[in-house]
């Protein structure tokens, strides 16, 4: 057959009901005589049809070992443009080899290794192929080559459907218009995405579905110039009038008539493969099978709106939208978004915008936080152009992603606020004026916002989520401006929360705790460019550019208000210093440092002061500013010592004037009051400054302490302020800025002991009430201890200092510990925070006391009270327990092993004495005996010791060896049951250690005539005994 003779034909293109194929060609096996060509219909509805070959006449399949050439050229990574080209040429030089070719490609790609051939392809039904190549794939194996996801076969995925999408640009001038070529791979398509193998399914949907895309791309190639084509034949009728008939006009209708055949049989091409393989497959029980699908219609609507952008075909995301896997919610919400930011189309979504926007509202909910955060981008482009659809319900929901803690997501909720409430209109002709006008009504109108929502009560999230997209929150003139306007503002306290807040931001960089940050693209730390420092560093000269000279006026306009004043102080810490300098703002510095001593006068709360501490200690950093302020600072802290100071000695000899002690209770606690006000002030001074070098008041306030019963929060401040001392003392010691003398380490030694003596007796005289003290005494033991010895060398006098606390402090924070750590939560009425808190406080405490363990202050077998608690309070400190457990080992296995046992012992006795034995309290026992021999982790190796201590102690225990003898058999048996929590650690042991431990067991127990086989007793003691027989 010649060349010039090809199927290359444009025929009218149906495949309605169709079951056979029309062929120009003879395609008969070789044993059969040929046939006549049958005669084509030229009826559209009609298909002409060829004579089938018996099914039994076909010929056989070739060997399963067969691999495709074009598919392992896929799989290795060969350029997909040279393959399209390579069977371009043996499509030339024989159509129907190539035609086999390209469907054997395709079922390769399934991972099916059945060979196609010509006969079969012209001469078999493509369901009867279907189900023959079938027999050729193992179904057994779950892995097909677009599942996999190594690199190869993700490579092979892509260079696949490039493959399909170049050879239909690169065929859509003749081949493409093949009826043979088209019919077949269509038909065979259309089969093996109905088929029940996966992999079928799965590729035949890819290839069909890229198939389309490409023909959709052809489409729209054609309809262009078929466009051209009709202006070129409306020029061509003006010029009729005149010149009359022309051969270019015939040409050019022609022409058109070529183009709408074409895309007639293209287009028919898709629908066929709409109706027959994306119909049926989106709802595929793949996910990827369906987002494949909902994909490629997403570029059918975005490259051929005209045909596709309708009702009818976007109603398939709306279902979709339903899925039950996140992927495929996301995937529909990825394809609709380039679609409503095409404005040219948006006219066309209105009517599915209105039947699934209660869908998309839901969505920012959504359990995938990628998905909730596209929904919420997809609603703000919506409400650009439909405004009117959203309800206030539906706002709502909108509004409260705004404080979730996945900054992704409040960002993008953001971005819908800023749209609908903080868009600017420009309707004045005085474009500046109009501009702080609208500045000052939109930072009025977030305020407003932030008072509304009530999910938060401060606005950490609130400026997080806005400051990147909100220009307002930097424009820190502004807000200035509202607070120091002559016209009353009743919301300045949230205003300068606000503002605060987010100059803390934009200086720092840094995100509020617990949000979960994506990615963060500013803020010092691990992986930030050096073009964000130096962003950071102009946001600081900005912030202090506007505040040095106003911030004086606030703190004056607002010095009555604790809470703003916090704020107001918190924007000094990010204050850039040599802007005071550089721009001669000394008179403004003077004046802030007058109102931080107008501050320390009127406020004696913790937060306020130590605000204030941070802002001394802010200024020393500046050598210049530290040495303008001195004067001020100085009088401030010398101001606060010596009040404190007089009142100390008045309080001192008030109590020891017993007439004046009982004249007037009133005085008293005013006294006591002002007292406590100004320990806080020098708490909080001396945590950043060393006082003590000017103003020692350690033995001032021990005689304080020494005296009679202080109220808790005077005893805590007093303590904490000797604590401070202490440390001021040893950081001299750690920096050699005293002289080790004899005489000055005896003066610290016996300030320690009379530390460590005044807490012990807080923590004896008041159990509640006293956390600083205990605190203070832990961290006072570890620095004259272990800091001690890391660093100092072995001769150093400091070694001197270290100190082994007697058996009665030890019992003294034990069960300090004891009772402020492990209590039950009914014991308390706490809800909410305040629970929250309280938590955060006993794990403080326990904290505390597991350092002193791990540091080896207190023994490890005083661990034993505490491994009491470990399966009732897992959910509170299960991570403190682990890490006392490993560190414990870490120090001393043995010991460790024994204070298991006894812990273990303790519960068994508490157990088996109780009047009423519960058997949930034993299955407790024995949920702990399990989770403490999983802590000894996978290797037994290490903890041989450990685990043959645990087991030579327990046998002990449970046969009484370490008492004294029982009187009957009764008593004998009493303790057997703790066999049953001891056999938990029996798979731990080696094989050579349960068979010393077994020989150690039979040794000192043996049963005699007394003992009754069927007692539950000796069935627990024999299956403990049977557990180490087993040494596989």
């Amino acid at each position: 057959m010649q060349s010039a003779e090809l199927a290359i034909r444009t025929n009218t293109y149906s495949l309605r009901a169709r079951k056979q194929i029309s062929f120009d060609r003879d395609y008969s096996p070789p044993e059969q005589p040929p046939k006549k060509r049958p005669k084509v219909q030229t009826t559209p509805k009609k298909v002409a049809v060829t004579k089938r070959v018996p099914v039994s006449n076909v010929a056989k399949f070739a060997t399963p070992a067969f691999e495709d050439t074009y598919f392992i050229a896929l799989k290795s990574g060969k350029s997909a443009n040279s393959l399209v080209e390579k069977w371009m040429r043996e499509y030339e030089n024989s159509p129907d080899q190539a035609i086999a070719q390209f469907l054997q490609t395709i079922v390769a790609s399934c991972g099916c290794s059945a060979k196609l051939d010509v006969n079969m392809v012209h001469n078999m039904d493509m369901n009867l192929i279907v189900t023959r190549i079938s027999e050729y794939f193992d179904e057994e194996s779950c892995d097909y080559p677009l599942m996999m996801t190594s690199p190869q076969w993700k490579r092979f995925r892509s260079n696949l459907g490039d493959f399909v999408t170049l050879f239909v640009c690169r065929c859509k001038n003749n081949i493409l218009f093949d009826v043979t070529l088209m019919d077949s791979l269509i038909q065979l398509l259309a089969s093996l995405s109905s088929n029940a193998i996966r992999a079928f399914r799965h590729t035949a949907t890819f290839v069909a579905m890229k198939l389309s895309s490409a023909i959709v791309d052809v489409v729209v190639d054609l309809e262009s110039l078929r466009e051209k084509n009709s202006m070129q034949v409306e020029t061509e009728k003006s010029k009729l009038s005149q010149t009359g008939a022309n051969e270019r006009m015939e040409l050019l209708l022609q022409a058109r008539a070529d183009f709408d055949s074409k895309i007639e049989e293209l287009s028919a091409m898709t629908q066929y493969l709409f109706r027959s393989v994306f119909a049926l497959r989106y709802r595929d029980i793949v996910p990827d099978i369906r987002i494949i699908c909902l994909i490629e219609l997403g570029n059918w609507m975005q490259a051929h709106p005209a045909l596709f952008l309708n009702d009818s075909y976007l109603k398939y995301y709306g279902w979709c939208m339903s899925d039950k896997v996140s992927e495929v919610r996301l995937c529909c919400l990825n394809t609709l978004l380039p679609l409503y930011e095409n404005v040219e189309v948006i006219g066309r979504l209105e009517l599915f915008t209105n039947k699934f926007i209660n869908r998309l509202v839901s969505m920012v909910r959504d359990t995938e936080i990628e998905a909730a955060t596209k929904a919420c981008q997809l609603l703000t482009l919506i409400y650009r152009v439909f405004p009117g659809i959203f309800t206030q319900q539906n706002c709502a929901l909108v509004y409260e992603m705004v404080f979730c803690n996945n900054r992704q997501l409040a960002v993008s909720a953001a971005g819908f606020v800023n749209e609908k409430l903080f868009a600017p209109s420009h309707t004045s002709s005085d474009m500046e004026l109009e501009w702080h006008s609208q500045q000052f009504e939109l930072i009025k109108q977030l305020v407003a916002f932030y008072k509304d929502g009530g999910v938060h009560t401060h606005p950490a999230y609130l400026v997080d989520s806005f400051i990147d997209i909100c220009p307002m929150l930097r424009d820190w003139g502004s807000m200035v401006g509202i607070l120091l306007d002559n016209e009353t503002y009743n919301d300045d306290g949230r205003l300068i929360a606000i503002m605060s807040t987010a100059v803390r931001q934009a200086a720092t960089g840094e995100h509020p705790p617990n949000r979960i940050v994506v990615s963060i693209r500013r803020g010092p730390g691990a992986g930030t460019e050096k073009k964000d420092l130096r962003l950071l560093q102009e946001e600081r000269v900005r912030i202090s550019e506007v505040f040095i000279p106003t911030l004086p006026r606030l703190l004056s306009t607002f010095i009555a208000d604790e809470e703003i004043v916090l704020n107001l102080l918190d924007i000094f810490l990010h204050f850039e210093l040599e802007i005071y300098s550089a721009g001669r703002y000394e008179q403004g510095l003077n004046e802030f440092m007058q109102h931080i001593g107008r501050i320390v006068e009127q406020y004696s709360s913790d937060d306020v002061l130590k605000k204030v501490s941070e802002i001394f200690q802010f200024i020393s950093k500046n050598t210049a500013i530290a040495q303008f302020t001195e004067t001020t600072r100085v009088r401030i802290i010398d101001g606060v010592a010596n009040q404190l100071r007089l009142q100390i000695q008045q309080h001192i000899q008030q109590y020891n004037n017993v007439e004046r002690r009982e004249s007037n209770e009133q005085e008293r606690e005013e006294e006591e009051a002002s007292l406590l006000s100004n320990y806080r002030r020098m708490v909080a001074f001396t945590a950043s400054i060393d006082i003590p070098a000017k103003w020692d008041l350690f033995d001032l306030t021990f005689s304080l302490l020494n005296g009679p019963l202080l109220k808790p929060d005077l005893s805590d401040k007093a303590i904490l302020l000797c604590y401070q001392s202490l440390m001021w003392d040893a950081k001299k010691l750690a920096t050699n800025t005293v002289e080790l003398k004899e005489n000055y380490i005896e003066f610290i030694r016996k300030r320690r002991d009379q530390f460590i003596r005044g807490a012990s007796l807080i923590l004896r005289d008041q159990v509640y009430g006293v956390i600083n003290a205990f605190s203070c005494l832990c961290d006072v033991l570890l620095m004259y201890n272990w800091k001690m010895a890391c660093d100092y060398e072995p001769e150093h006098p400091a070694h001197s200092l270290a100190i082994k606390l007697d058996k009665e402090t030890i019992i003294r924070l034990s069960s300090f510990v004891l009772d402020n750590v492990f209590y039950g939560r009914e014991d308390t009425m706490d809800e909410g925070n305040l629970q929250i808190l309280a938590l955060t406080q006993r794990r403080k405490i326990f904290a505390h006391y597991v350092k002193l363990i791990i540091y080896g202050l207190i023994p490890i077998i005083e661990i034993s009270p505490l491994i009491r608690n470990f399966i009732k309070y897992y959910t509170d400190f299960g991570d403190i327990f682990k890490y006392l457990l490993t560190k414990c080992r870490e120090l001393d296995k043995v010991m460790t092993a024994k204070a298991i046992v006894h812990s273990l012992a303790y519960l068994f006795d508490e157990f088996k004495d109780a009047f009423e034995q519960d058997v949930n309290d034993f299955q407790s026992l024995r949920e702990l005996g399990k989770k403490l021999a999983l802590s000894f982790g996978v290797d037994n190796i290490k903890n041989r010791e450990a685990l043959a201590t645990i087991h030579h102690d327990g046998i002990k225990y449970a046969l009484k060896l370490d008492v004294r003898k029982p009187k009957n058999i009764q008593e004998r048996f009493e303790n057997f049951a703790f066999f049953e929590i001891l056999q938990e650690f029996s798979p731990k042991l080696h094989r050579q250690d349960k068979l010393a431990v077994l020989k150690y067991l039979d040794k000192n127990c043996k049963q005699d005539d007394q003992i009754n086989e069927d007692d539950d007793n000796w069935k627990t003691f024999l299956l403990y005994r049977n557990s180490l027989a087993k040494t596989e």
